[in-house]
């Protein structure tokens, strides 16, 4: 075997047992497939493997596929990028801003995330969710989340409405333009996108989670396109891939709109272009995008000038496929890099009293976000779900263990207050206040107690209080406990069993002339102060 090859087996050798799910990776270089495999399992129950026939749902990496259809309608004249979305929907909402597709492409719309507001307003991520059901959400809403144009925030919510746009504009589905324009010419044969989750595939994985006792299935019934629900398999996605190397395919004014990047209001370019990113590794210029729904993990990567392309398609949701595309790229390309890795800082160890002056609760005010650190099994931790320990690089700098391009900063402003920076390489920086601590009594957590209503989700929230602890209870999703942050401000999580957990709602309350508990605003990470009016107190 290919030395190569074998060094790529070796990254998947935990996952490649009839015990476990895996996946199916797929290399391309110019222009020829040169290693295919599968690991593990594409069925525990029938004893299915992966293998590189295996049809996997690819999340995200299906909004390219959404993005190209909007570039070859343009390149028609049939639409145009800076055409405003509200004159292809009846009832979008007047929010008083000009939304445009191209806003809706580089995720600057400003729109909330479809599903995080499905979450709020009571849904449960294996219901059966159509596009009608997001557009049904859409229609309430009453505020976007900042200007358009003036911040890159992720939404699938835009790119199921470039999938509508689509539709409208072509007269045929997502789905149907897609298999005529793209998935046919380039001999995709094992490629739709899946708007029925009713409809047979042969030979497609199955998404699994993994619990205390093993693996259990992770239901996914999504009918909606366009940001999610392409079914595909490595070969075909290389063959995607490999269609940009030239313009023979597309054409050049089409390979160069689908990677062009966005560009802010003030002038900020940013990394994300029409459905993927574009940034370098190690001093290489990549093209890609990764993929998570329910169990399933995807990343495509291209290096367009080695003529590169590498493919990691996962039906367990524990697996981390942009790393190890990442890892496969430096066995593919090691004698090619022109920068080292990014992290020039070693991990270092600091002392538990070093640690101590950095744990407490810090807050984003324009994002209504907060963090919330403390010491666990002595390492800091971010306390997302049970808690993400952070790798000491410095007594200053960290990086988030499991992801390593999240990076942490701490430091002191000229007045003394703690700042905590937090940076991620598809995202601008943002700068948490240190916040004073609260303790709470019974009564003092009685005054936060009853029925709050938000329009927007049409959803009451119920805040109460039990054996000195504050919860909120709300439909589908039972009583999840709130834990005070500081002055009226709590954390909770979006999803009881929502493995981020506790640290991805805030709440925080507002009062009255008279210090009366009038409401509050939830806030995650994709959607930003969404209004509940106290309705009764508890």
């Amino acid at each position: 075997m290919n030395d190569k090859h074998q060094q790529v087996d070796q990254l998947f050798t935990q996952w490649a047992k009839a015990s476990s799910p895996g996946c199916a990776i797929g290399i391309m270089q110019d222009g020829e497939i040169v290693y295919q495999q599968g690991y593990g399992m594409a069925n525990l129950e029938y004893n299915i493997p992966n293998t590189p026939k295996t049809i996997f749902h690819v999340a995200s990496v299906s909004k390219q596929f959404a993005a190209m259809a909007i570039a070859l309608l343009a390149d028609k004249n049939q639409l145009s990028l800076d055409d405003e979305v509200n004159q292809y929907f009846t009832e979008f909402p007047d929010f008083g801003e000009t939304i445009t597709i191209r806003h809706l492409l580089h995720h600057t719309s400003g729109l909330r995330d479809q599903w995080e507001l499905l979450i709020l307003a009571g849904w449960r991520m294996d219901d059966v969710i159509t596009t009608d059901d997001v557009l049904e959400l859409l229609k309430n809403q009453e505020k976007l989340n900042f200007k358009p144009g003036d911040e890159f925030l992720y939404s699938n919510m835009g790119y199921t409405l470039l999938a509508t746009i689509v539709e409208l504009v072509s007269g045929k589905s997502l789905h149907e333009y897609c298999e005529e324009h793209i998935f046919k010419p380039l001999g995709m044969g094992d490629t739709h996108f899946h708007d029925d989750y009713t409809m047979l595939v042969p030979n497609r994985a199955y998404s699994y989670a993994v619990t205390e006792s093993g693996f259990k299935h992770d239901v996914l019934s999504y009918s909606i396109v366009g940001a999610t629900s392409l079914l595909t398999t490595v070969g075909d996605l290389l063959m995607w891939s490999n269609s940009f190397q030239d313009d023979s395919v597309w054409g050049q004014d089409v390979i160069d709109a689908l990677h062009t990047q966005g560009i802010l209001n003030d002038g900020e370019q940013i990394p994300y272009a029409l459905g993927v990113v574009v940034r370098t590794y190690k001093g290489l210029m990549r093209v890609g995008h990764d993929g998570a729904d329910a169990g399933f993990r995807s990343t495509l990567i291209r290096f367009p000038d080695q003529n590169l392309s590498i493919v990691v398609l996962c039906n367990l949701g524990t697996m981390s496929p942009g790393k190890l595309a990442a890892e496969i790229a430096d066995i593919y390309l090691a004698d090619v890099f022109i920068e080292p890795a990014e992290d020039e800082l070693s991990p270092i160890e600091l002392t538990t009293e070093q640690l101590a002056d950095k744990v407490g609760v810090y807050y984003n005010a324009e994002l209504a976000q907060i963090r919330r650190l403390e010491i666990h099994n002595e390492s800091l931790t971010i306390m997302i779900g049970t808690g993400m320990s952070l790798v000491s690089l410095s007594n200053s700098d960290f990086h988030l263990g499991s992801v390593p391009e999240i990076k942490y900063r701490f430091q002191e402003t000229d007045d003394r207050q703690r700042q905590l920076i937090e940076t991620n390489a598809s995202s601008p920086s943002v700068i948490y206040q240190h916040m004073p601590t609260v303790s709470l009594s019974a009564t003092d957590l009685q005054a936060y107690a009853g029925t709050y209503y938000s329009r927007e989700l049409d959803i009451s929230f119920y805040v109460l209080v039990e054996d000195d602890q504050i919860y909120v209870r709300r439909r589908k999703h039972g009583t999840t406990q709130l834990l005070p942050a500081f002055a009226d401000a709590f954390t909770g999580n979006i999803y009881p069993s929502d493995a981020f957990g506790e640290g991805r709602l805030s709440f925080i309350f507002y009062r009255g002339e008279d210090n009366e508990i009038l409401g509050f605003d939830v806030s995650g990470g994709r959607v930003r102060h969404i209004r509940f009016i106290r309705k009764s107190d508890g």
